[in-house]
């Protein structure tokens, strides 16, 4: 990764972050250091420190079995407890972000070529989970979840894994370079937006913004990369930074009584320029596409298409990488078809049980569990493409629910809290790459096997139910035992 990416861009790039991360500590109006304390962090370690015993639960099968992502759990720490470290110390979203990036790109730049799958992988498991965690159990109305400080850091590893695993080898180090100076000119821009956001009923000030996030990167473009080529990605991102403006801007101004209208809106923009930009750009396009929506000053829509981009890439190269389907899924096989209802399924219950369930622990244990059954169990019973099928239902029935919650739930904390439903096809394809050697097992095993795994799953399901069940309040798990 350091010789693709050249060591001058990787210093220049964290040299960048490091100086934004300044500012923002010391600088602003707002300064960050004077929120830092360390009062909360016991409290929240003991918290993070239970999830993540959980979470390591399945390594420890796996180097019983010996499957070889078992070796892959210090990056899942490190992914998990380091972002949940910087949570509990009261910095804002945006200086963990910054904080959070950096250790990604660290990760991506360490890490050996023969093993950067299940590395990969086990940091975004890591991160999926560590933001579940903190939207649960961390976060309060003082101090609402947000995926601002998570997103660029799981964007820049998407990135990087979608070009090792689905990219030509000619452009792996071109591509590497790109994606590293998105990310870097978005956390710019973030910064020196604020100023200007302010009295533009017209959005002369918004459009002028998008146009000089573009000429950044296309300086970027022919100055540091000189790949003339690329020039008309720098489009991408300036189109995408308009893009971000008008979400932000309809999520304010919109009354309760043209809330439907406007989330149907949102949902229309999303599918179009998904479409225009995969059509036209390929993945790359949604890649940068997807961090042009990292200037967003909301925790709302603009957040949410640039996860549902981010897990989109991510498919791909799971598609890619493990689907015998070289022309995808194809959802006329029996398999497939019911995986694609499973998706839907899996996403609607985890929205209802945000919405409905009083026990926040409860709500974060079964989070959780559902989002690593999920995979392990798809990819060991139904092998690879129905498991594709699967994650890709999943991945839009959460960004249609998370983009229209506000409809459904109204303004409440319940709608507020469906930007979670974002974190469950990165853990689905996190944990489906993780444990990508059982679809060779599940095709070899015999029915013997098969029942043995089933039962076990079963009684790991209903334990785990058992326990969430305890942590629910009296009231509440009446309800549900009746």
């Amino acid at each position: 990764m350091i010789q693709t990416l050249t060591v001058n861009l990787l210093v220049g790039s964290v040299l960048l972050l490091l100086g934004l991360l300044g500012w923002r500590l010391f600088g602003a109006a707002e300064k960050d250091s004077k929120n830092f304390s360390t009062a909360d962090l016991a409290k929240n370690s003991k918290i993070y420190g239970l999830f993540l015993a959980g979470l390591l639960l399945p390594f420890a099968f796996a180097g019983l079995l010996g499957l070889s992502f078992a070796n892959s759990f210090l990056f899942l720490i490190g992914g998990f407890f380091l972002p949940a470290i910087l949570s509990s110390l009261g910095l804002s979203h945006g200086s963990r972000s910054i904080l959070v990036l950096l250790l990604s790109i660290a990760v991506t730049a360490l890490v050996p070529e023969d093993g950067y799958r299940l590395s990969f992988a086990a940091f975004i498991a890591g991160l999926a989970s560590w933001k579940a965690v903190d939207y649960f159990l961390i976060s309060d109305e003082a101090k609402p979840g947000s995926l601002e400080d998570f997103l660029p850091a799981f964007l820049f590893v998407v990135g990087i894994y979608w070009t090792k695993t689905a990219d030509t080898a000619n452009w792996i180090p071109i591509h590497q370079k790109l994606i590293l100076g998105a990310v870097s000119v978005s956390m710019l821009m973030r910064a020196i937006q604020g100023q200007f956001l302010s009295n533009d009923k017209l959005y002369f000030k918004r459009i002028s913004l998008a146009v000089t996030g573009a000429l950044f990167m296309l300086i970027y473009i022919n100055q540091f990369i000189v790949a003339l080529e690329l020039g008309k990605i720098a489009v991408i991102a300036g189109a995408g930074y308009f893009l971000t403006y008008l979400f932000d801007a309809m999520s304010k101004s919109c009354d309760q009584e043209d809330r439907v209208l406007s989330d149907l809106k949102k949902v229309l923009f999303i599918g179009i320029f998904t479409l225009l930009v995969s059509r036209l750009f390929g993945m790359l396009g949604l890649v940068v596409l997807a961090m042009s929506m990292l200037i967003s000053t909301t925790s709302g829509v603009a957040l949410i298409a640039a996860a549902f981009w981010g897990a989109r890439v991510l498919a791909q190269s799971f598609i890619f990488d493990f689907n015998s389907n070289m022309t995808g899924i194809n959802i006329m096989h029996t398999y497939a078809g019911a995986a694609l209802y499973g998706g839907f399924f899996l996403v609607v219950a985890l929205s209802l049980l945000i919405a409905r369930s009083k026990s926040r622990l409860a709500t974060g244990i079964l989070f959780t569990a559902a989002t690593v059954i999920a995979p392990v169990t798809t990819v060991y019973f139904l092998h690879a493409e129905p498991a594709a099928s699967l994650f890709y239902a999943a991945l839009v029935a959460a960004s249609l629910l998370a983009v229209v919650a506000p409809s459904i739930y109204g303004e409440t904390e319940a709608a507020a809290s469906q930007g979670a439903l974002m974190l469950i096809p990165p853990q689905l394809l996190a944990f489906g790459i993780l444990v990508n050697e059982l679809i060779s097992r599940g095709n070899t095993a015999d029915l013997k096997e098969r029942v043995i795994v089933l039962v076990a799953v079963s009684v790991l399901s209903s334990a785990i139910l058992w326990i969430a069940f305890r942590f629910m309040p009296k009231e509440e798990s009446s309800a549900s035992a009746g």
